[in-house]
């Protein structure tokens, strides 16, 4: 069922939106106080039920599970949008300008679901987590406790300024559902994030510190004070705090160090065609006459695509940052080739030696290439590390 396809003013400037297909399970029933009525009636009701909101009805006496396709309306969502051309032709300035993330809900708001939200990586878009998100979805112990979140974003945008974009979208989302924040939907948040979406979902439960400030103002002095005078925004950009309300992270074929392909000639060539949308570059140019009087020093990173650079100064530093100390987090690292020192694999991508992060609650590796989201092995860790959370961290129901 389509709910709506006209979007107005302020749905535009939203950062939610709820998805634009409902699965309905359709019952028809017949008039009738008895059998014999039933079978001479020329009329028939057919009543329809959500079946995310309803599991069951009455019949008679007896109460009767609904049947469902609960993942049906969401690839009629994925085959309507057109993310995977709109996303990577949004990478070179062609086409519908992706330049803000949007927060997209699986499903209506369930105030007693817990929440997991997904993050793409780099050229990407919520078409990645298909197969991820129908197992979910699939799974009755998961769809009775969990919902699902998708954040769909600009990957040309540089990290920190997409962390701090999608921080303001997940908590503007939380806020307009839940603005006292006491649903069981607003904690025990689980991210999940592939590759570019592993580093943001690394960075959205860890805290700054004063570490890329520190890094800042050595090498520019009284940065950090003209920023802090400039505005919040900026300050806040390279100043922050865990995303409140997130208890666990997922990590899958993170780049957390960045890798080495990125240094590649032919990576360097098709980086030099990457664009950012007009709205980040006015915001990176405020912020490079506000801290150095002019133009952004070549040395600063200008692209999220420079930033994925094993030998890039942001990735470097952002790479010395720790995850909270209230979050369980684990990673799950796909190897090409199963032989050989683990420490030497990669993905065909990105290598373990970036992959991997101590202190982690469990590190699966799988035999696999870069899109290890895709695979049955990593969708059952994901599916078990889910459930565990259910028993370790129970919610009301």
């Amino acid at each position: 069922m389509v709910l709506s396809t006209k979007e107005g003013k302020e749905e535009k400037d939203q950062p939610w939106r709820l998805m634009p297909y409902s699965a309905i399970t359709a019952m028809i029933s017949f008039p009738g106080k008895n059998l014999s009525e039933i079978t001479q009636t020329h009329e028939a009701l057919i009543t329809t039920y959500d079946a995310s909101t309803t599991g069951s009805i009455t019949i008679g006496k007896t109460r009767v599970p609904l049947s469902a396709n609960f993942s049906g309306a969401y690839g009629l969502w994925l085959a309507s949008s057109d993310f995977a051309v709109t996303s990577l032709a949004s990478i070179f300035g062609r086409g519908t300008i992706i330049d803000r993330p949007t927060v997209f809900l699986m499903r209506p708001y369930q105030k007693n679901l817990r929440t997991i939200i997904l993050i793409h990586g780099l050229a990407s878009s919520p078409e990645a987590w298909v197969n991820t998100a129908n197992e979910i979805m699939g799974d009755k112990i998961l769809r009775d406790h969990f919902q699902i979140w998708q954040v769909y974003y600009p990957t040309n945008v540089p990290l920190l300024i997409n962390r701090y974009e999608i921080a303001e979208a997940i908590n503007k989302t939380i806020d307009h559902f839940d603005p006292s924040r006491s649903n069981i939907a607003s904690r025990d948040i689980t991210l999940i994030g592939h590759s570019m979406g592993g580093i943001l979902a690394r960075l959205l439960v860890s805290s700054s510190g004063d570490v890329l400030l520190d890094a800042l103002e050595k090498k520019y002095p009284a940065a950090g004070a003209k920023l802090s005078a400039r505005s919040s925004k900026f300050s806040s950009i390279i100043k922050f705090e865990p995303l409140r309300g997130v208890s666990d992270a997922i990590f899958l074929a993170a780049p957390h160090r960045g890798t080495p392909y990125a240094d590649a000639s032919w990576a360097k060539y098709l980086a030099s065609f990457v664009k950012l949308p007009l709205s980040i570059v006015n915001t990176v140019g405020e912020m490079a006459l506000t801290i150095f009087g002019r133009e952004l020093p070549r040395e600063i990173s200008m692209t999220g695509v420079d930033n994925l650079s094993a030998k890039d100064p942001t990735v470097k530093i952002l790479e010395q940052l720790k995850i909270s100390s209230n979050v369980k987090y684990f990673s799950i690292i796909g190897r090409e080739n199963p032989e050989g020192p683990l420490e030497e694999s990669s993905d065909g991508i990105v290598p373990y030696w970036s992959s991997h992060l101590d202190g982690a609650a469990s590190e699966t590796v799988v035999v696999s290439g870069h899109s290890v989201q895709e695979t049955p092995q990593a969708i059952l860790k994901i599916r078990e590390i889910l459930r565990s959370e259910i028993i370790t961290k129970p919610t009301a129901r």
